[in-house]
């Protein structure tokens, strides 16, 4: 199809740009793929009929070839007046940003006229939206990466933003996020009018011509305040008002009370249209009450389950409006039908197991830095940067040994002899070292922990100083404190070694919680070690722990982000599992997702489902956390790792053996 094209170019290895344009089923990107070997090809094409065939075609070459699902056009900027026949709106949905178009016409009247327009409007989903007349002009707005969600010229993904901040959406701000995405990325320029409806509501009016010295609200019809009583949907015994009005007041320094609510509309659902200037006042406040209510306003005795806080934040919301109206801002109702085409959030459902997942650490996918599964392929890959150089040990699946790679070494195959495996990295006196579980060369052991330069193969075979061998050692978690190297042994009762390089491999133990007696039985233990610990702040480390919890038909194991107090030798905090969202669009469709969340179930070692997600390595490059997570024991992705609010929520209190093992019991078995 392309031999002419291609007889032009003598020198097939350049890295070329290509750009096939129309490219209908991405065969033609294909046969350049093959033809240009390092050629980077942009597949262009816009006919929603065929664009699932061509992500599927290209799913073995996307190193090289990236689909835009888009036509090409010689023209960027507003659309003067734009014709449409018979009103269809379906049509021009993916093809026109409306919100561009100075005036919609056809062959009878004006549909739109955005010169009069000083409006953004902002129409709020989380799976799909719907594309009608009385709202085509809007910006669609999709929020909650656990929903898949295209890209098109008419909507915005509040996770692609520039500044985006994930926790508010995982901790279940709902519309307030949005208020907030809207107001730092400033998507409202040279408008005078910003507004927010949701997905599921029908508009009665056009906003093309609005008074930008009002507020327009969905109105209940009640007052908010009635005879110093609040409205019942306000809820006032499980949302605490009072601080919403002292909040507000401490922000705005007022001296309100109730009685300047009294009678004053009582408006809901976040569903409102602000004068910039208003806006912008609301949002100085809600970026600072954000922080201020979590986490105490989801705990006991207040709602706990997702989206409780959202309903918190309406009602702050609620607040401002009757209090901007008290201070003489005129007001008017928008006429809305609510609830056409609504879909049930599942994360309301209070068994739902995505409301088991951690508030407080998000995570966004890199890589598969190992491949396509299959029988031969690598897995448990450890990496970790050190001056700009990335290190890298994974071992493979049916041969026992590891691969190094670094500065130094290319695919260096080590440690069958030994059986090598389950490899750690971790940087020790400006050196990458590696942790590694192997066959034991000490009596009456048959698997032990031993550490090695990664440039210089010799491992050195660890062993507790006057303690019997355990028949296997694994999972221990080094870290660095004070240019010593420590192991937290076990997490609870946390046990702490250290070694101090002898030849011998001898560890001491520094401190054993409630001086148990070593050695014991880790068999039968919920937390387990995971992965290498960084230093976090002042004397507290971070790193991941993994649960290991048997049910009647499913092994689950988790990743839980840990804190370690290394001056108490303390555990201070556990989290739930960690969520690792995953796309099989972008990726080798082999690992299961509910949505975009990776569930994967591989069926090992007997007949129980094992869900994996260990993480062997946490590094920190460019000033961000990165995390490697084996997943189903046959591969492993990378994931940038951000967390929020851990040092607020560590729990110094003195806590019994057991008490983190069997908090790790519950998180992971629901």
């Amino acid at each position: 199809m392309i031999e002419k094209f291609i007889n032009y170019i003598n020198d097939k290895n350049k890295a070329y740009v290509i750009f096939d344009i129309g490219s209908r089923d991405c065969q033609k990107s294909i046969e350049f793929y093959k033809t240009f070997p390092n050629a980077k090809i942009y597949a262009f094409e816009c006919n929603p009929n065929t664009l699932d065939l061509c992500e599927q075609n290209i799913i073995p070459y996307q190193d090289r070839i990236t689909l835009i699902k888009g036509a090409v056009c010689d023209y960027d900027g507003d659309i003067e007046i734009c014709y449409i026949n018979n009103n269809d709106f379906k049509f021009i949905e993916n093809k026109i940003a409306l919100n561009r178009v100075k005036l919609l016409v056809n062959s009878s009247k004006i549909l739109f006229n955005n010169l009069n327009s000083n409006l953004e409007m902002f129409c709020v989903y989380h799976k799909k939206y719907y594309f009608r007349e009385d709202n085509f002009y809007f910006t669609f707005f999709g929020v909650n990466e656990a929903y898949s969600k295209e890209k098109n010229c008419n909507n915005v993904l509040e996770y692609e933003l520039d500044n985006y901040n994930p926790f508010l959406q995982k901790r279940g701000y709902m519309e307030t996020s949005v208020y907030l995405h809207v107001y730092w990325n400033k998507l409202y320029e040279n408008k005078d009018m910003v507004g927010f409806s949701q997905y599921d509501m029908k508009h009665s009016q056009k906003y093309d011509n609005l008074d930008n010295k009002t507020i327009y609200l969905l109105n209940t019809n009640k007052p908010i305040v009635k005879n110093g009583k609040w409205e019942a949907t306000m809820f006032p015994k499980i949302c605490n008002l009072d601080f919403l009005i002292k909040s507000y007041n401490a922000h705005f320094d007022k001296k309100y009370t109730m009685k300047e609510l009294e009678n004053k509309p009582f408006s809901l659902w976040q569903t409102n249209i602000y004068p910039v200037a208003t806006y912008e006042k609301l949002c100085e406040w809600l970026k600072k009450l954000v922080d201020e209510i979590y986490p105490w306003s989801n705990q006991p005795p207040y709602q706990t389950h997702f989206g409780s806080i959202g309903g918190y934040t309406e009602r702050a919301l609620s607040i401002f409006n009757a209090f901007e109206i008290h201070e003489g801002t005129p007001y008017s109702n928008l006429n809305i039908q609510h609830g056409v085409g609504s879909e049930v959030k599942e994360q309301y459902n209070h068994k739902s197991f995505l409301n088991n997942y951690s508030q407080d650490v998000h995570t966004k996918y890199v890589n598969n830095i190992t491949g396509i599964l299959n029988s031969d392929n690598l897995y448990f890959k450890s990496q970790c940067y050190l001056d700009n150089i990335c290190y890298s040990c994974e071992r493979n699946l049916s041969q026992s040994y590891l691969i190094l790679n670094s500065n130094i070494y290319n695919n260096k195959i080590v440690g069958k002899d030994i059986e090598a495996n389950d490899s750690r990295l971790f940087i020790y006196n400006n050196q990458v070292f590696i942790m590694l579980t192997c066959r034991s060369p000490y009596p009456n052991q048959l698997w032990c922990i031993a550490i090695t330069l990664s440039t210089k193969w010799n491992p050195i075979f660890l062993q507790i100083k006057n303690m019997k061998h355990n028949l296997f050692e694994k999972n221990w978690s080094p870290f660095v404190k004070n240019n010593k190297l420590f192991f937290v042994y076990n997490y609870d009762p946390l046990i702490i070694i250290n070694y101090d390089f002898n030849d011998k491999g001898l560890c001491n133990v520094v401190f054993k919680q409630n001086d148990v007696i070593l050695p014991f039985d880790i068999s039968n233990k919920y937390l387990r070690g995971g992965s290498n610990l960084l230093h976090y702040k002042n004397n507290y480390y971070i790193g991941t722990a993994h649960s290991r919890v048997h049910t009647e038909k499913t092994v689950f194991n988790y990743t839980h982000i840990i804190l370690l107090d290394t001056e108490k030798w303390k555990l201070v905090y556990v989290s739930k599992p960690v969520m690792y969202n995953y796309s099989n669009k972008n990726n080798n469709k082999f690992l299961n997702t509910y949505n975009t969340i990776l569930v994967d179930i591989g069926s090992m070692w007997g007949p129980k489902k094992h869900i994996h997600q260990w993480s062997g390595c946490i590094y920190e490059n460019n000033n961000k956390y990165f995390i490697t997570v084996n997943i189903r024991e046959n591969v492993t992705l990378l994931y940038e790792i951000q967390f929020k609010n851990i040092l607020d929520l560590k729990d110094d209190s003195l806590k019994e053996i057991g008490y983190w093992d069997n908090l790790t019991r519950i998180y992971s078995s629901k």
